[in-house]
């Protein structure tokens, strides 16, 4: 009888490490369409935002101030001109995301 009342904590518990450990970090395959002018998008997560990068800074509207991306990023390389994208990752979204060319 005792090992009953302790079932139900035990799979919980077993169901939330499972969430929490292994589902969130699968990396399932997705293959692109045919077409040679398409790349394939996260499918998991939300775009969060997407800003203009000018000359390594990039504008912050919450703080109203340019921010350096190297310094953003932990890097001392030079970022050229072009566009940053912040992609929201919830807990049960795949935590694989892939950017596999560049492009406009």
């Amino acid at each position: 009888m005792r090992l009953r009342r302790l079932l139900l904590p035990i799979a919980a518990g077993t169901a939330v490490w499972y969430l929490r450990s292994v589902y969130r970090f699968r990396d399932p395959v997705r293959v692109p369409p045919p077409q040679s002018d398409v790349v394939l998008s996260p499918a998991d997560g939300v775009v969060s935002f997407v800003r203009r990068v000018e000359a390594g800074k990039v504008q912050s509207d919450a703080l109203n101030a340019a921010l350096n991306v190297g310094d953003l990023l932990g890097t001392a390389a030079a970022i050229p001109d072009g566009w940053l994208m912040g992609v929201f990752v919830g807990p049960l979204d795949v935590h694989y995301v892939y950017g596999p060319v560049g492009g406009r």
